[in-house]
């Protein structure tokens, strides 16, 4: 059941929250061998964001390990501008991930529906 509600949520951050958020920019996954990022979002300026999405409450020291392994993948991309994302259903202690990362999660999403 999670993963239905894992793909959905994933459809729904993708087709619908960050469109929002991100409104010039192109939306896209990306693999290379066994490395896959559910979201690389670009726009003409040649910006990128790297996301992950989970449909799960994270911790902060799990948040962290999900970021760093996306700062990884970030390695296969030759761009100096990238930042990096997680949307998740809750982001445990995520004003301190903020400073570094753009951090989403349902209370957040809840009031992006509720402005667009």
């Amino acid at each position: 059941m999670n993963t239905f509600f894992g793909k959905r949520f994933e459809m729904l951050v993708r087709d619908e929250i960050l469109p929002n958020i991100f409104e010039r920019f192109r939306f896209g996954r990306w693999w290379y061998k066994n490395e896959e990022i559910d979201l690389v979002i670009s726009d003409n300026d040649m910006n990128l964001i790297l996301a992950e999405v989970k449909w799960k409450t994270l911790s902060y020291k799990k948040a962290k390990t999900i970021l760093s392994l996306l700062e990884k993948k970030g390695r296969y991309f030759e761009k100096n501008n990238i930042r990096y994302c997680l949307v998740a259903k809750k982001v445990e202690d995520k004003e301190r991930l903020m400073k570094d990362y753009l951090i989403f999660d349902l209370e957040d999403i809840e009031r992006i529906l509720r402005l667009s």
